[in-house]
């Protein structure tokens, strides 16, 4: 109980962020496109760059890429055929390409930065760049409905800043070259602004919806995959690596865990309301399963 209190108080800020952002954007008109492309263009680069960099990169915590890539996929999978069986058409695109990512970079970043240490934090950023790209190719080009083809997606990957500034942090974390100390103390300082301005864009983006219309169906369908598929297959996958496969994921157990428990991404509804697609389940999606993930994750890492 003391655990699961100590993390949910670490926690309260980040909702509080959220709170102060859906302020921001209701009453004084602060726009999420505008700070998102701040947090993107110039704080996440440096997040990613001075995170891998100070991280004890290994060549084998890369297989964590193959494993957000293969749980997004079979969550795709199954998440589509399921949904088939209660809608069709431009739904089912919805939520396969919905729920097969968290929200690993404003939501997730603030919270892998309380829940982990430096090192582990380092193989959570390859784990967020992984999820990234899982949804700006696969998971994009399933919401588009043909809308784009897979050039005008790889050149959405290519412009992405702070994927080169993970390549960057990974080579000098490869080579051995030891962060300097005024980039260390700078990278804290620009974490700490990603934690604010990150959340505050969850509940800015969530203040755009002038109405949300609940659609029950909907949302339970989307909350069963989130936190009851999610869960059951990460909890799995940790539980053959270490019966059958000696453990080779074990480092990253919090970080596979932590994945199945996170909520959807705000970008997923900045995406359906740009194409026009169910805009209202996609915005309540994301703002039911954040309020879900508050109770889960601390409960979770608490009993572990």
């Amino acid at each position: 109980m003391e655990m699961f209190v100590f993390i949910a108080l670490k926690l309260v800020p980040l909702y509080v962020f959220i709170a102060l952002g859906f302020v921001a954007g209701k009453f004084f008109k602060v726009e999420a496109q505008q700070i998102g492309t701040l947090v993107i263009y110039v704080i996440m680069p440096f997040v990613f760059f001075s995170g891998l960099w100070g991280a004890n990169f290994e060549i084998e915590n890369l297989s964590v890429f193959f494993v957000v890539w293969g749980l997004g996929l079979l969550i795709l999978i199954l998440s589509y055929f399921l949904c088939g069986f209660i809608y069709k058409g431009k739904t089912q695109n919805l939520i396969a390409a919905g729920l097969p990512t968290g929200n690993s970079g404003y939501f997730g970043i603030p919270v892998a930065l309380v829940l982990f240490d430096s090192n582990l934090f380092g193989i959570y950023l390859i784990a967020a760049i992984s999820n990234t790209m899982f949804q700006i190719t696969i998971g994009y080009y399933v919401l588009a409905l043909g809308h784009f083809d897979w050039r005008q997606a790889l050149e959405k990957l290519l412009r992405l800043p702070p994927l080169y500034g993970a390549c960057l942090g990974l080579t000098f974390s490869v080579l051995g070259i030891p962060l300097p100390d005024i980039i260390a103390e700078t990278s804290v300082t620009l974490k700490d602004a990603f934690i604010v301005l990150g959340m505050m864009i969850i509940g800015l983006t969530l203040s755009g919806f002038k109405t949300l219309k609940l659609d029950f169906k909907f949302l339970t369908l989307a909350m069963f995959v989130r936190f009851v598929i999610w869960p059951f297959l990460t909890f799995c996958l940790v539980l053959l690596d270490k019966q059958f496969f000696g453990g080779i994921l074990e480092d990253m157990y919090p970080i596979i865990i932590l994945f199945g428990l996170l909520p959807v991404g705000a970008d997923f509804a900045i995406y359906a309301a740009n194409m026009n697609m169910y805009p209202q389940r996609a915005a309540t999606v994301v703002l039911l399963s954040t309020l879900i993930a508050a109770i889960v994750i601390p409960l979770v890492y608490a009993w572990q």
